[in-house]
């Protein structure tokens, strides 16, 4: 008797497109979840098995749920989906998969910008010589008028979907039936297993980064960092004259603001130290927690200070009229003063070496070092008074 073939299908696409629902519907598997909205019900790389029985012969087929590159999950980027697809595809000696399915909802009218990049993203990640193994496949037709799917249709092949077509993929549709779903299978189990552009280069020691597909996300991230240094820039600005109009409540808001623009800030910086790891192996987990210790924890922990801590270190950090005010009357005032001026100074330094976030991280240590010194005048002070 002869053994079952085995074949791997990769199902890629934004979210929202349908991946889980087609698995589900092959499988009935109840750990691959189904969202209902265009929220992601999928960050980890799920898969589930398939008896496809045709053609005379019966293949047991893996299918791989993946999470979009437009992943809605808070704190979830393009880099954390793009490791998470490159550790799977590099695990267990570098996996061959016989097919990928990337799908688009024709019930869209138009291909939007998220829509854009995800298969930018798609189309450095396959690579030109396996789009043979590629189906593109239409879901969602259901609520769209026939006549106006067709022009959709037309539109894609001709348009988006043009260069994969060129290069061998074929464009299908799906109608959420499970004849539909086993069709459009058998144009791909017996494929004979191909590695995608993303593989050969990280098996050529090349960092995430310096992939075609990663380069893609460095790009994004360039321009996202240009536009976060412009907005701090002008926030400064306008929480400095906040501050010299004395105006409490606009402080509060703009430092609010302030403190979201520098989370965004430390996440695209620690997303850009992730995919200059070299070279991207999932097994190297000595050099991805060294990397994490010494680069990536003092990051994160400026993002979890306590907000009314940085708050209070902020508004200190900025009043540039702190060295003006008289003597000191109270253990209070003492603390303001040396955590203002320290904080004030090692923030200069910081931003001089290291940017905006530089900037951030000498404020914070300013200020623990104006409050520790606070902390030793009083006690001193106290000790002396004990003796005498």
């Amino acid at each position: 008797m002869t053994s079952m073939r085995n074949a791997t299908i990769v199902l890629m696409g934004p979210t929202g497109t349908g991946k889980s629902s087609f698995i589900n519907l092959l499988t009935n598997d109840k750990n691959i979840r189904i969202g209902h909205a265009l929220e992601s019900q999928t960050f980890e790389i799920n898969s589930a098995t398939y008896d496809y029985v045709g053609n005379g012969a019966a293949v047991s087929v893996t299918l791989v749920d993946t999470p979009g590159f437009d992943d809605s999950r808070d704190g979830v980027s393009d880099t954390d989906i793009l490791r998470k697809i490159a550790d799977f595809l590099q695990s267990d000696g570098g996996r061959q998969i016989n097919g990928i399915i990337y799908l688009h909802r024709i019930s869209d009218p138009r291909i939007g910008g998220q829509a854009k990049k995800n298969l930018r993203l798609f189309e450095e990640l396959c690579g030109e010589e396996i789009l043979g193994n590629v189906r593109v496949v239409t879901t969602y037709w259901g609520p769209v008028d026939p006549k106006l799917g067709c022009e959709r249709e037309e539109a894609l092949s001709k348009g988006a979907f043009k260069s994969l077509i060129d290069g061998g993929a074929k464009l299908l549709r799906h109608d959420r039936g499970i004849e539909s779903a086993q069709e459009i299978l058998s144009e791909l189990v017996f494929k004979e297993p191909v590695v995608t552009k993303l593989q050969g280069e990280l098996a050529d020691g090349k960092a995430l980064g310096d992939t075609s597909a990663g380069a893609v996300i460095v790009e994004e991230i360039k321009a996202l960092q240009k536009k976060h240094d412009t907005e701090m820039e002008d926030l400064l600005h306008e929480l400095q004259d906040a501050m010299n109009a004395e105006d409490e409540g606009l402080k509060a808001e703009l430092t609010t603001e302030r403190l979201r623009l520098e989370q965004k800030m430390v996440r695209a910086e620690e997303d850009s130290k992730n995919l200059e790891l070299r070279p991207w192996r999932s097994t190297s987990q000595e050099e991805a927690s060294l990397f994490v210790t010494t680069q990536l924890a003092p990051q994160r922990a400026l993002i979890n200070t306590e907000p009314e801590e940085r708050r209070i270190a902020s508004l200190i950090a900025e009043d540039s009229r702190a060295e003006q005010r008289p003597a000191c009357t109270s253990n209070l005032e003492k603390f303001v003063q040396n955590t203002s001026h320290l904080a004030r100074q090692c923030g200069e330094v910081g931003k001089k070496y290291g940017g905006n976030v530089g900037l951030m991280v000498g404020f914070t240590v300013g200020a623990g070092f104006g409050a520790a010194q606070t902390v030793y005048e009083v006690v001193t002070k106290d000790a002396a008074a004990l003796e005498k």
